[in-house]
């Protein structure tokens, strides 16, 4: 979505966040690159193959 900035947020916000994401509060303040490649190689197929599609869906 190219956003150039976060929100701020305490840290306490975050223990919230992560309880009901049942993750660790680290992994809510880290960026991951997530590839699906055991995913497509299992045979799975996304709903929508790209992001702009799955938005359009929405309206």
């Amino acid at each position: 979505m190219k956003i150039p900035f976060g929100l701020n947020a305490p840290v306490w916000q975050l223990e919230i966040a992560s309880i009901f994401l049942n993750t660790e509060t680290e992994l809510l303040l880290k960026s991951r690159n997530v590839y699906p490649e055991k995913l497509i190689k299992s045979g799975f197929e996304f709903t929508y193959s790209n992001i702009e599609s799955a938005f359009n869906d929405l309206v």
